[in-house]
């Protein structure tokens, strides 16, 4: 009954968060706009929930449901949307999160498929998120990728060579249908759609591209954001990111003090608040920043051990004071203690192993008895790659610390090959 209850609880949060997104204000004329167009450009701000709504919002019209002609027979098909993603990370953790939104398990109503796994049933997925290159890979098999009625486009900013190529291969597969022809029969398909989505995005040369497609603009949801910049460059950047991390884990309050009640129909669920994200440049800096992180972590607790020692000495002199006269640094001692020992350094980079990289979406084991504040009193740390830049929503973060670096692929005309460079993002 309690897990009936909690699962309860937890489906009327989901929906209440869809409905407090600013995209929910346009669905209708999302709706009606891909209803009359076959392309178009969608350019919603960050944090407008365009990723995991507008495939929803689709997925209500009906148009994945068609009837696919041919000489021999007339039969119902069920085709899918298809929503591409840059990265693998970001199109496992959408659908897990868009399946909790509908109720369903992944692989069901909604899949993916990423390299080295797929989860989704033809005939019963509606919504498929994918990677580009596996969307390619199914062009390869059906050139006219006759599983899907929508193909949503996403983050298109980025403007890898593997997007330009899938936007030229789904614009040509759009133009082609409904009527496509062969020795055997003719076989008549739905029209494709194609949408391109992204946050920040050169909208007027894409809708020119596709047939002058129409331009959709969506207003994002802004958060008071506080910027503090170094005032020199830093010749170790990452000491400096390292130093900037444990500064803000000392001085920042304990992660129980940052919860907040969602509403009072919930009860006593709670928000995470207070983790850290860091962004550097690649593994190799990941992996050495998480051995300085954990060095810096234990030579604190030494310090501080080394105090509460010298404090409890002292406490001995004094056994004829009062109790209630402990001293301040006594308690600020005790305090920083706790907080410094409840921290969890987690990695996120594209190597790294799938179950890995999952455990940045799943929340901290419970420590005490309580399970409303399960985790609630541990501090996370996730030292991250670009690849959580964009798509990707890790719960809990307050606070961003950015190297100003990244590497950025370069083409050696000489020996014809391609090198990454670390180079300043701005």
């Amino acid at each position: 009954m309690d897990q009936n209850n909690h699962l309860l609880q937890r489906s009327q949060s989901l929906q209440q968060q869809r409905h407090a997104l600013p995209i929910w204000r346009c669905r209708e004329t999302i709706k009606k706009e891909v209803q009359s167009n076959q392309f178009l450009v969608l350019v919603g701000e960050t944090g407008s929930g365009k990723t995991t709504q507008i495939p929803q919002f689709l997925n209500e019209t009906g148009l994945y449901t068609h009837f696919i002609r041919s000489r021999s027979d007339r039969r119902r098909k069920l085709l899918m949307i298809g929503v591409v993603q840059p990265r693998r990370v970001a199109a496992v953790s959408v659908a897990k999160r868009v399946s909790d939104e509908i109720g369903s398990n992944v692989g069901s109503i909604v899949g993916y498929s990423v390299r080295f796994e797929e989860r989704y049933k033809l005939g019963e997925t509606r919504i498929k998120y994918l990677t580009g290159g596996m969307l390619l890979r199914e062009a390869l098999i059906d050139p006219m990728l006759s599983n899907y009625s929508i193909i949503i486009l996403d983050e298109a900013h980025e403007r890898t060579a593997q997007f330009d190529i899938l936007l030229g291969i789904v614009k040509n597969i759009a133009f082609q249908r409904p009527l496509v022809s062969d020795q055997q029969m003719t076989v008549q398909y739905p029209p494709m759609r194609v949408i391109v989505m992204s946050a920040t995005l050169e909208a007027e040369k894409f809708a020119q591209y596709l047939n002058k497609a129409e331009i959709l603009h969506v207003k994002g949801r802004q958060h008071p954001v506080e910027i503090y910049n170094t005032v020199s460059t830093q010749p170790d950047y990452l000491d400096s990111l390292v130093t900037t991390i444990m500064q803000i884990h000392k001085e920042d309050p304990q992660i129980e003090d940052e919860t907040v009640e969602l509403n009072k129909q919930q009860g006593n669920q709670k928000i995470r608040k207070g983790d850290i994200i860091a962004f550097l440049t690649g593994q190799e800096d990941i992996e050495l920043a998480q051995i300085l992180l954990k060095k810096r972590i234990e030579e604190s607790l030494d310090t501080i051990e080394a105090s509460e020692d010298d404090a409890n000495q002292k406490k001995s002199l004094n056994e004829q004071e009062s109790q209630g006269s402990k001293s301040r640094n006594e308690t600020s001692i005790k305090n920083k203690s706790k907080k410094l020992k409840k921290m969890e350094i987690l990695p996120l980079y594209a190597a790294l192993p799938f179950e890995q990289q999952q455990l940045v979406f799943i929340p901290p084991e419970q420590e005490d008895d309580q399970s409303v504040t399960s985790g609630l009193n541990i501090r996370r740390v996730i030292l991250s790659t670009n690849i959580a830049e964009a798509s990707v929503t890790v719960p809990g973060i307050s606070f961003v610390v950015d190297s100003g670096l990244s590497k950025m692929k370069h083409h050696m005309p000489i020996s014809c090959i391609d090198i990454l460079r670390v180079e300043q993002i701005s």
